[in-house]
């Protein structure tokens, strides 16, 4: 059985046993890189149509510091998790939540000036 398995069904004890933090560690990396790149491919694809004439979709502001701030927290979560004794799931995803709004934030608070 694998950590998902167990942590999806409650089982955080177990899940706690068979966690791998090197595979812990790189699922997020590689979830959030993704997610990141496909939205400024997005902003790029956006800015080419603008060129060529049509209308460019609204944009959504704040989305690079949400998936940056959610990225680390998705791995500082995973890290601390141990700590915690929480799931390694379930303490991503919540300090991904935390890294996103204070990502978001930041960002903000950059780009207001």
């Amino acid at each position: 059985m694998n950590l998902f398995f167990y942590a999806f069904n409650g089982d955080i004890e177990s899940s706690i046993n068979v966690f791998n933090i090197q595979w812990g560690m790189y699922y997020p990396s590689l979830y959030v890189f993704n997610i990141w790149d496909a939205y400024n491919r997005a902003v790029d694809i956006n800015h080419q149509l603008e060129k060529v004439g049509i209308e460019r979709p609204k944009e959504i502001s704040g989305l690079n510091g949400s998936l940056f701030g959610f990225g680390i927290g998705l791995l500082l979560g995973v890290i601390w998790s141990r700590f915690i004794f929480m799931s390694p799931i379930t303490s991503g995803l919540a300090a991904g939540a935390v890294g996103a709004a204070i990502g978001w934030g930041i960002e903000k608070y950059l780009t207001k000036s």
